[in-house]
């Protein structure tokens, strides 16, 4: 697979969540395909189905790494939660700790500082995910109604030469022989290519010279469809890729924001934290915080 599209940051959540994620995505997209072929397609990037399923898991990948960032940001918030309860907030500016307590102070309102930033990473999040999946699903319907255009025809070049065979049949042979194929994307209808083999094996027939003529005339309009999904991947990838680089730095930002905070908590001289409930409240990050990152 010399020429598949490497994302390496998504290859660990996939491979133990992404399978049943995508077959839902294509759902939504009204396509079905075989478990075989779905494996098949989300590991070849000719696949029209690979293009049409990059952007929406890049999208459910990002709100995995949105969850973990709103995590850290909960968090956070029970560290300064916990000192006001304590009445900590409230001594005398010349009792001991005064410093440390405004750099706490000044700390928080860091923190409050990223929670705005966070705040408008979701809202764009949001907004990315409505927009890409209306295109998404406006491409996979022309996609269908192209599928089903070519199926009519081929039926009739069958009927034809008294190979005849039911339409759900020929539509089936079609989404599984571009699935399937993975050979270079300019011999797909050439006569020796084994587009054929899958295809003539599907429907269990032999086509002739004559055969694979006409029918890769009707099919190339399929074959034309995937590079219009390749340009509007391009410009949602682009976004999603952004949004995971923002939502990365938010999550070390926040990271290295709590870090700092029970740094100077600790050196408060009259104040020390629930260690039971600080200890609770650490079981939401119990997650993996590689997630994202780059290899």
């Amino acid at each position: 697979m010399s020429e598949e599209v490497k994302e390496p940051e998504m290859s660990g959540w996939f491979s133990t969540y992404g399978f049943l994620t995508a077959q839902r995505i294509l759902e939504g997209f009204k396509i079905r395909l075989q478990n075989d072929e779905l494996l098949a397609a989300i590991n070849n990037p000719r696949s029209i189905y690979y293009q049409l399923l990059r952007v929406p898991l890049k999208n459910v990948f990002n709100g995995i790494v949105l969850q973990q960032v709103h995590d850290y940001q909960v968090y956070a918030q029970k560290l300064f939660i916990d000192f006001l309860l304590s009445g900590q907030n409230d001594k005398d500016e010349n009792s001991p700790g005064s410093a440390t307590r405004d750099e706490l102070k000044e700390h928080s309102n860091f923190i409050i500082h990223l929670g705005e930033e966070f705040g408008k990473e979701e809202l764009e999040q949001q907004k990315l995910i409505a927009e890409s999946q209306n295109s998404f699903i406006k491409h996979a319907a022309e996609i269908q109604a192209v599928i089903q255009s070519a199926t009519q025809k081929i039926q009739q070049i069958l009927n034809q030469e008294n190979t005849s065979k039911p339409v759900n049949e020929i539509t089936a042979a079609i989404s599984r022989s571009f699935v399937m194929y993975r050979g270079e994307e300019g011999d797909m209808f050439a006569k020796n290519s084994s587009f054929w083999d899958i295809f003539g094996q599907q429907l269990s027939i032999t086509l002739s010279e004559s055969s694979k003529e006409k029918l890769s005339g009707v099919l190339l309009d399929f074959s034309a469809h995937r590079k219009s999904v390749e340009e509007l991947l391009e410009t949602y990838l682009d976004k999603a890729n952004a949004k995971t680089a923002n939502l990365r730095d938010l999550r070390h930002q926040f990271y290295d924001a709590i870090l700092k905070a029970k740094e100077i908590i600790q050196n408060l001289p009259e104040y020390r934290p629930d260690q039971e409930k600080d200890a609770a409240n650490l079981e939401a990050l119990n997650f993996d915080s590689n997630i994202g990152e780059e290899n």
